[in-house]
Protein backbone atom coordinates (compact mmCIF):
# COMPACT_ATOMS: atom_id res chain seq x y z
CA UNK A 1 0.00 0.00 0.00
CA UNK A 2 2.78 2.42 0.98
CA UNK A 3 4.49 1.83 -2.89
CA UNK A 4 1.22 2.55 -3.97
CA UNK A 5 1.25 5.95 -2.67
CA UNK A 6 4.88 6.86 -2.84
CA UNK A 7 4.72 7.27 -7.08
CA UNK A 8 1.24 10.04 -6.21
CA UNK A 9 3.66 11.73 -3.51
CA UNK A 10 6.45 11.63 -5.83
CA UNK A 11 4.25 13.19 -9.08
CA UNK A 12 2.36 15.94 -6.61
CA UNK A 13 6.06 17.18 -5.96
CA UNK A 14 6.99 16.95 -9.68
CA UNK A 15 4.28 18.93 -10.63
CA UNK A 16 4.47 21.68 -7.50
CA UNK A 17 8.41 21.95 -8.33
CA UNK A 18 7.69 22.41 -11.91
CA UNK A 19 4.47 25.18 -10.80
CA UNK A 20 7.32 27.21 -8.81
CA UNK A 21 9.79 27.10 -11.64
CA UNK A 22 6.63 28.43 -14.19
CA UNK A 23 6.33 31.11 -11.67
CA UNK A 24 9.91 32.22 -11.37
CA UNK A 25 10.43 32.04 -14.88
CA UNK A 26 7.53 34.16 -15.70
CA UNK A 27 8.34 36.43 -13.21
CA UNK A 28 11.49 37.30 -14.04
CA UNK A 29 10.41 37.70 -17.80
CA UNK A 30 7.80 40.10 -16.65
CA UNK A 31 10.96 41.92 -14.86
CA UNK A 32 13.19 41.68 -17.71
CA UNK A 33 10.18 43.22 -20.06
CA UNK A 34 9.47 46.47 -17.10
CA UNK A 35 13.20 47.22 -17.00
CA UNK A 36 13.17 47.71 -20.79
CA UNK A 37 9.92 49.67 -20.79
CA UNK A 38 11.58 51.93 -18.03
CA UNK A 39 14.90 52.48 -20.44
CA UNK A 40 12.40 53.19 -23.27
CA UNK A 41 10.66 55.88 -21.61
CA UNK A 42 14.08 57.59 -20.19
CA UNK A 43 15.72 57.67 -23.20
CA UNK A 44 12.74 59.19 -24.83
CA UNK A 45 12.58 62.26 -22.18
CA UNK A 46 15.82 63.21 -23.66
CA UNK A 47 16.60 64.33 -20.77
CA UNK A 48 20.56 66.12 -20.39
CA UNK A 49 22.30 63.42 -18.36
CA UNK A 50 25.38 65.45 -18.16
CA UNK A 51 22.95 67.96 -15.72
CA UNK A 52 22.14 65.01 -13.42
CA UNK A 53 25.71 64.15 -12.95
CA UNK A 54 26.34 66.80 -9.85
CA UNK A 55 27.45 65.20 -6.58
CA UNK A 56 24.20 67.38 -5.14
CA UNK A 57 21.57 65.98 -7.97
CA UNK A 58 23.26 61.92 -7.47
CA UNK A 59 23.27 62.22 -3.61
CA UNK A 60 19.59 63.28 -4.01
CA UNK A 61 18.51 60.77 -6.29
CA UNK A 62 19.84 58.43 -3.83
CA UNK A 63 18.68 59.41 -1.11
CA UNK A 64 15.33 59.96 -2.90
CA UNK A 65 15.68 56.30 -3.49
CA UNK A 66 16.50 55.14 0.33
CA UNK A 67 12.87 57.46 0.88
CA UNK A 68 10.96 55.96 -2.03
CA UNK A 69 11.76 52.11 -0.69
CA UNK A 70 10.65 53.27 3.02
CA UNK A 71 7.27 54.23 1.51
CA UNK A 72 6.87 50.94 -0.19
CA UNK A 73 7.94 49.25 2.48
CA UNK A 74 4.57 50.99 4.46
CA UNK A 75 2.40 49.56 1.85
CA UNK A 76 3.45 46.46 2.02
CA UNK A 77 2.96 46.31 5.82
CA UNK A 78 -0.62 47.44 5.33
CA UNK A 79 -1.21 44.52 2.22
CA UNK A 80 0.30 42.43 4.47
CA UNK A 81 -2.40 43.43 7.26
CA UNK A 82 -5.47 42.51 4.91
CA UNK A 83 -3.95 39.33 3.87
CA UNK A 84 -3.71 38.45 7.27
CA UNK A 85 -6.71 39.55 8.05
CA UNK A 86 -8.73 37.53 5.79
CA UNK A 87 -6.96 34.56 5.99
CA UNK A 88 -7.38 34.50 10.32
CA UNK A 89 -3.51 33.55 10.24
CA UNK A 90 -0.15 35.18 11.43
CA UNK A 91 2.15 35.87 8.46
CA UNK A 92 5.37 37.38 9.14
CA UNK A 93 6.17 40.61 7.81
CA UNK A 94 9.65 39.64 5.79
CA UNK A 95 7.64 36.97 3.59
CA UNK A 96 4.72 39.62 2.75
CA UNK A 97 7.39 42.30 2.06
CA UNK A 98 9.37 40.13 -0.35
CA UNK A 99 6.34 38.61 -2.53
CA UNK A 100 4.98 42.80 -2.60
CA UNK A 101 8.48 43.90 -3.28
CA UNK A 102 8.92 40.89 -6.20
CA UNK A 103 5.86 42.18 -7.67
CA UNK A 104 6.45 45.76 -7.81
CA UNK A 105 8.59 46.26 -11.23
CA UNK A 106 5.64 44.66 -12.71
CA UNK A 107 3.36 48.56 -12.30
CA UNK A 108 5.54 49.58 -14.94
CA UNK A 109 4.58 47.68 -17.78
CA UNK A 110 1.22 48.79 -20.08
CA UNK A 111 -1.60 47.90 -18.65
CA UNK A 112 -0.65 49.19 -14.93
CA UNK A 113 -2.07 45.63 -13.82
CA UNK A 114 1.08 42.91 -14.34
CA UNK A 115 2.04 43.87 -10.25
CA UNK A 116 -1.14 42.40 -8.83
CA UNK A 117 -1.06 39.21 -11.44
CA UNK A 118 2.48 38.70 -10.10
CA UNK A 119 1.55 39.30 -6.37
CA UNK A 120 -0.93 36.81 -6.97
CA UNK A 121 1.50 34.33 -8.39
CA UNK A 122 4.17 34.99 -5.78
CA UNK A 123 1.60 34.69 -3.29
CA UNK A 124 0.91 31.38 -4.41
CA UNK A 125 4.28 30.07 -4.48
CA UNK A 126 4.72 31.67 -1.01
CA UNK A 127 1.71 29.25 0.78
CA UNK A 128 -0.36 32.49 1.08
CA UNK A 129 -4.14 31.91 -0.42
CA UNK A 130 -5.41 33.73 -3.67
CA UNK A 131 -8.37 34.65 -2.19
CA UNK A 132 -6.98 36.70 0.50
CA UNK A 133 -4.46 37.97 -2.06
CA UNK A 134 -7.08 39.61 -4.15
CA UNK A 135 -9.01 40.72 -1.13
CA UNK A 136 -5.63 42.07 -0.01
CA UNK A 137 -5.08 44.10 -3.89
CA UNK A 138 -8.54 45.00 -4.07
CA UNK A 139 -8.41 46.86 -0.35
CA UNK A 140 -5.25 48.18 -0.98
CA UNK A 141 -6.70 50.11 -4.23
CA UNK A 142 -9.73 51.22 -2.29
CA UNK A 143 -7.06 52.20 0.74
CA UNK A 144 -4.51 54.23 -1.44
CA UNK A 145 -6.98 55.74 -3.05
CA UNK A 146 -8.89 57.06 -0.31
CA UNK A 147 -5.33 58.28 1.06
CA UNK A 148 -5.08 60.37 -1.68
CA UNK A 149 -8.61 62.18 -1.92
CA UNK A 150 -8.04 62.82 1.97
CA UNK A 151 -4.51 64.21 1.46
CA UNK A 152 -5.27 65.62 -1.28
CA UNK A 153 -8.44 67.92 0.21
CA UNK A 154 -6.70 68.52 3.55
CA UNK A 155 -4.13 70.64 1.34
CA UNK A 156 -5.93 72.01 -1.54
CA UNK A 157 -9.59 71.39 -2.07
CA UNK A 158 -9.60 74.12 -4.87
CA UNK A 159 -6.77 71.93 -6.52
CA UNK A 160 -9.43 68.54 -6.19
CA UNK A 161 -12.20 70.63 -7.58
CA UNK A 162 -10.08 71.76 -10.81
CA UNK A 163 -8.30 68.46 -11.52
CA UNK A 164 -12.04 67.02 -11.04
CA UNK A 165 -13.63 69.63 -13.78
CA UNK A 166 -10.54 69.09 -15.76
CA UNK A 167 -11.17 65.69 -16.46
CA UNK A 168 -14.83 65.58 -16.24
CA UNK A 169 -17.00 64.62 -19.12
CA UNK A 170 -19.66 62.74 -20.33
CA UNK A 171 -18.21 60.38 -22.09
CA UNK A 172 -15.24 59.36 -19.51
CA UNK A 173 -18.54 59.74 -16.92
CA UNK A 174 -20.55 57.51 -18.67
CA UNK A 175 -17.53 55.35 -18.55
CA UNK A 176 -16.84 54.89 -14.83
CA UNK A 177 -20.68 54.39 -14.65
CA UNK A 178 -20.03 51.22 -17.02
CA UNK A 179 -17.31 50.01 -15.48
CA UNK A 180 -19.43 50.63 -11.80
CA UNK A 181 -22.07 48.48 -13.04
CA UNK A 182 -20.35 45.95 -14.26
CA UNK A 183 -18.39 45.69 -11.09
CA UNK A 184 -21.66 45.61 -9.03
CA UNK A 185 -23.14 42.86 -11.39
CA UNK A 186 -19.53 40.83 -10.95
CA UNK A 187 -19.91 41.11 -7.28
CA UNK A 188 -23.33 40.32 -7.20
CA UNK A 189 -22.76 37.15 -9.08
CA UNK A 190 -19.61 35.97 -7.22
CA UNK A 191 -21.63 36.68 -3.91
CA UNK A 192 -24.48 34.54 -5.01
CA UNK A 193 -21.68 31.24 -6.55
CA UNK A 194 -19.10 31.20 -3.90
CA UNK A 195 -19.08 30.54 0.00
CA UNK A 196 -15.47 32.40 0.45
CA UNK A 197 -16.94 36.05 -1.24
CA UNK A 198 -20.23 36.05 1.36
CA UNK A 199 -17.33 34.84 4.12
CA UNK A 200 -15.43 37.83 3.31
CA UNK A 201 -18.16 39.99 2.75
CA UNK A 202 -19.09 39.24 6.12
CA UNK A 203 -16.14 39.92 7.89
CA UNK A 204 -15.75 43.11 5.91
CA UNK A 205 -19.25 44.08 8.38
CA UNK A 206 -16.65 43.33 11.29
CA UNK A 207 -15.74 46.20 13.13
CA UNK A 208 -12.02 44.90 13.49
CA UNK A 209 -12.07 44.97 9.67
CA UNK A 210 -12.77 48.56 9.76
CA UNK A 211 -10.16 48.90 12.86
CA UNK A 212 -7.48 47.35 10.36
CA UNK A 213 -9.38 49.44 7.22
CA UNK A 214 -8.25 52.73 8.95
CA UNK A 215 -4.87 51.59 10.16
CA UNK A 216 -4.15 50.75 6.49
CA UNK A 217 -4.98 54.17 5.60
CA UNK A 218 -2.76 55.51 8.02
CA UNK A 219 0.15 53.80 6.63
CA UNK A 220 -0.96 54.76 2.46
CA UNK A 221 -1.10 58.60 3.95
CA UNK A 222 2.56 58.23 5.03
CA UNK A 223 3.90 56.42 2.09
CA UNK A 224 2.36 59.23 0.13
CA UNK A 225 3.61 62.01 2.13
CA UNK A 226 6.90 60.97 2.29
CA UNK A 227 6.84 60.48 -1.85
CA UNK A 228 5.03 64.24 -1.56
CA UNK A 229 7.91 65.52 0.46
CA UNK A 230 10.62 64.12 -1.50
CA UNK A 231 9.31 66.38 -4.21
CA UNK A 232 9.67 69.45 -1.83
CA UNK A 233 13.32 68.11 -1.18
CA UNK A 234 13.76 67.69 -5.26
CA UNK A 235 12.77 71.59 -5.78
CA UNK A 236 14.79 73.17 -3.02
CA UNK A 237 17.73 71.25 -4.40
CA UNK A 238 16.99 71.98 -7.93
CA UNK A 239 15.81 75.85 -7.62
CA UNK A 240 18.79 76.38 -4.74
CA UNK A 241 16.14 78.52 -2.68
CA UNK A 242 13.62 76.79 -0.07
CA UNK A 243 10.10 77.08 -0.77
CA UNK A 244 7.80 78.97 1.07
CA UNK A 245 5.18 77.31 3.07
CA UNK A 246 2.36 77.84 0.66
CA UNK A 247 4.80 76.56 -1.63
CA UNK A 248 5.53 73.45 -0.29
CA UNK A 249 1.72 72.71 0.48
CA UNK A 250 1.16 72.95 -2.97
CA UNK A 251 3.70 71.09 -4.10
CA UNK A 252 2.92 68.32 -1.92
CA UNK A 253 -0.63 68.50 -3.20
CA UNK A 254 -0.08 68.31 -6.78
CA UNK A 255 2.33 65.21 -6.58
CA UNK A 256 -0.31 63.63 -4.71
CA UNK A 257 -3.35 64.71 -7.14
CA UNK A 258 -1.01 63.64 -10.09
CA UNK A 259 -0.23 59.94 -8.53
CA UNK A 260 -4.00 59.59 -7.21
CA UNK A 261 -4.65 60.49 -11.57
CA UNK A 262 -2.00 58.19 -12.70
CA UNK A 263 -2.91 55.85 -10.34
CA UNK A 264 -6.72 55.56 -11.58
CA UNK A 265 -6.30 56.24 -15.25
CA UNK A 266 -6.14 52.68 -16.99
CA UNK A 267 -3.13 51.54 -18.88
CA UNK A 268 -1.23 54.30 -17.34
CA UNK A 269 2.54 52.67 -16.69
CA UNK A 270 3.68 53.22 -12.62
CA UNK A 271 0.97 56.59 -13.69
CA UNK A 272 4.12 57.84 -16.50
CA UNK A 273 2.79 60.47 -18.73
CA UNK A 274 -0.44 61.28 -17.02
CA UNK A 275 1.46 62.60 -13.71
CA UNK A 276 3.35 65.15 -15.85
CA UNK A 277 0.34 66.04 -17.49
CA UNK A 278 -1.32 66.24 -14.35
CA UNK A 279 1.50 68.33 -12.18
CA UNK A 280 2.00 70.91 -15.69
CA UNK A 281 -2.05 71.94 -15.49
CA UNK A 282 -2.21 72.28 -11.78
CA UNK A 283 0.78 74.42 -11.87
CA UNK A 284 0.14 76.25 -14.73
CA UNK A 285 0.75 80.24 -14.85
CA UNK A 286 2.37 79.25 -11.71
CA UNK A 287 6.48 80.46 -11.22
CA UNK A 288 7.75 77.36 -9.61
CA UNK A 289 6.23 75.45 -12.49
CA UNK A 290 9.58 74.76 -14.20
CA UNK A 291 11.18 73.51 -11.12
CA UNK A 292 8.10 71.20 -10.08
CA UNK A 293 8.42 69.58 -13.69
CA UNK A 294 12.11 69.31 -13.46
CA UNK A 295 12.09 67.86 -9.78
CA UNK A 296 9.49 65.69 -11.12
CA UNK A 297 12.11 63.54 -13.79
CA UNK A 298 14.33 63.66 -10.56
CA UNK A 299 11.65 62.10 -8.69
CA UNK A 300 10.70 59.72 -11.43
CA UNK A 301 14.13 58.44 -11.25
CA UNK A 302 14.36 58.09 -7.51
CA UNK A 303 11.41 56.39 -7.50
CA UNK A 304 12.53 53.52 -10.27
CA UNK A 305 15.74 53.08 -7.95
CA UNK A 306 13.49 52.56 -4.91
CA UNK A 307 11.35 49.96 -6.71
CA UNK A 308 14.86 48.25 -7.67
CA UNK A 309 16.30 48.34 -4.24
CA UNK A 310 12.97 46.58 -3.25
CA UNK A 311 13.73 43.91 -5.85
CA UNK A 312 17.39 43.28 -5.26
CA UNK A 313 16.41 43.45 -1.06
CA UNK A 314 13.63 41.06 -1.90
CA UNK A 315 15.52 38.86 -4.58
CA UNK A 316 18.43 38.21 -2.59
CA UNK A 317 16.96 37.56 0.50
CA UNK A 318 17.84 40.26 2.56
CA UNK A 319 14.10 40.43 4.08
CA UNK A 320 14.23 36.87 5.11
Amino acid sequence: MAGAVAPNQNNAGLENTMKQEKIKWTGNLLTIAALWFLTDFFRKLEIDWQALLSIKILSGIFVGGAVSFCSVLLSAWAWKNTVAFFSEKKIPFPEAAKVYMQANLGKYLPGNIAHFVERSMFAAKAGMGHAQTVMGTFLEIAGLFAAAAVAGMALSFQDVCLLVRAFFSVKYAAGMAVLFITGSLVLWLLYQKLAWVRIFFHKMKQALFWKAFCLNLLFYLWALLLLAGLMCLFVWMLNDTAPAAWQVRKIMNVYILSWAAGFVIPGAPGGIGVREVVITYLTRNDPIQEAVLLAMVVHRISTVLGDLFGYLWAKCGLLL
